[in-house]
């Protein structure tokens, strides 16, 4: 199947979520930021079940994992946008996230 969303996915099977990062363009007091929005869908009805939204995110995310039973972390690349400049790891937990199996 598929979602109503398109970016940097995880699963979790234990949770029955799929974790979905994606970007719009924001104005921040005349600079572009960008912010994100984590959707979060049932794998088995593939309905959106809640959406997080990420604000002014530094880089571009380049990978995305589940850690632990309530967390989802994200890396990105420099603003450069290439895999091998620095970026910042973003770690993202609570009860949003864990959900209910």
């Amino acid at each position: 199947g598929t979602f109503s969303a398109g970016g940097l996915v995880v699963t979790d099977f234990t949770l029955k979520r799929a974790f979905v990062l994606t970007s719009s363009a924001t104005s921040n007091y005349g600079q572009v930021g960008t912010s994100y929005t984590l959707d979060i869908f049932d794998l088995n009805t593939r309905a959106l079940l809640n959406s997080i939204v990420i604000p002014d995110v530094l880089g571009y995310p380049a990978r995305m994992t589940r850690w632990g039973s309530n967390g989802l972390a994200f890396v990105t690349t420099g603003q450069s946008g290439t895999l091998d400049s620095p970026g910042v790891l973003y770690i993202l937990q609570g009860s949003s996230i864990q959900g209910t199996p």
